[in-house]
């Protein structure tokens, strides 16, 4: 007989029936299992965390649904739409019908014929002639233009109107040079070399160089007699090199020469033929399209018409022939 069986045995039945709940608690489950374990510890705290945060939101859907009673309030009193209003009788509808009732009858008018006008003939189209922009004369105050771009490295290409204009960059660029060493007071840049360059040029023509230092200083040349029929450059215009004043002072040579009986204003002229055309941009050479924009800008203001040799600088080529090239023009 185990101890329970001998501990129940020796009780009353009052006894039994006082002290049963507390029996049967005591041996429903063993002893080690009476104290909470750490797990069910952790799961209540978890349990009643997740109450607490039910309880939080249910009290939060309840403030934001009083906060939206309130506002909806506010807005019905501003708008004077009571509760009490609300019984009021409806306001009367009214149809269409009645709205048209008292409006007096228009007498429909006379239809209002179109208005016609008298077709306006179209000019009869001429055929023009190939013309130079020195013919024509156009300026940008007769007509805006921008310019197109360039080809061939050569010409450049200016739209205006109906029309397009080729410029020669390099004649264009080389009155300009003309012009601005002609005036007077011009003053050139020039630039020091590093070593005089030493210039063995003919006898004549080292003869007619020494004649006109003067001249050549003028136009940024600075040289002096070295003896024996050579000349000693120190200083030469910022658009040529160094390496390139014996061939240019060649060249002033035989502008000199061939105007040596000339008076000083025509052999000054020879010269500035040469040393404009050394300033001036070639034909070949890749520009930046600022540079292309300041030649065509002189050419279509009518400032530049002919090169220094009396060829013209540009020509245009107009939408008629340009349809009549592609057959679109009879």
């Amino acid at each position: 007989m185990t101890p329970n069986q001998t501990f129940f045995k020796s009780m009353t039945a009052q006894e039994y029936r006082q002290q049963a709940p507390d029996l049967l608690r005591s041996t429903a489950q063993p002893v080690y299992d009476r104290e909470i374990s750490p797990w069910q510890a952790t799961t209540s705290r978890n349990a009643a965390a997740l109450r607490e945060q039910q309880r939080q939101r249910e009290q939060e859907r309840r403030e934001q649904k009083q906060r939206q009673s309130r506002e909806v309030q506010v807005v019905l009193e501003a708008l004077g739409m009571q509760k009490e209003d609300a019984t009021a009788a409806p306001a009367p509808t009214v149809t269409a019908d009645e709205l048209l009732r008292d409006v007096p009858e228009v007498k429909s008018a006379a239809p209002i014929a179109p208005e016609t006008t008298q077709p306006v003939p179209s000019p009869v189209p001429q055929e023009p002639e190939l013309t130079t922009q020195a013919e024509s004369g156009l300026s940008p105050e007769d007509a805006p233009w921008r310019l197109a771009g360039e080809v061939l490295n050569t010409y450049v290409i200016v739209e205006q109107g109906d029309k397009i204009v080729l410029i020669d960059k390099h004649a264009a660029h080389e009155r300009m040079n003309f012009d601005k060493m002609k005036e007077k007071g011009y003053t050139p840049m020039r630039q020091v070399l590093l070593a005089p360059v030493v210039v063995k040029p003919d006898p004549a023509e080292s003869e007619i160089l020494l004649r006109s230092l003067d001249l050549l200083r003028s136009f940024g040349f600075e040289a002096e007699d070295f003896g024996g029929g050579d000349i000693l450059v120190r200083e030469v215009p910022d658009y040529v090199e160094g390496d390139e004043a014996d061939r240019v002072l060649s060249e002033i040579a035989g502008q000199l020469l061939e105007n040596g009986g000339a008076d000083p204003a025509s052999a000054r002229d020879g010269v500035l033929h040469t040393m404009a055309c050394k300033a001036a941009i070639k034909g070949g050479w890749k520009n930046d399209p600022a540079e292309l924009e300041v030649v065509a800008r002189a050419v279509m203001s009518g400032q530049v018409k002919y090169c220094p040799h009396g060829r013209p600088v540009a020509i245009e080529l107009t939408r008629q022939q340009l349809e009549k090239q592609f057959g679109r023009r009879n």
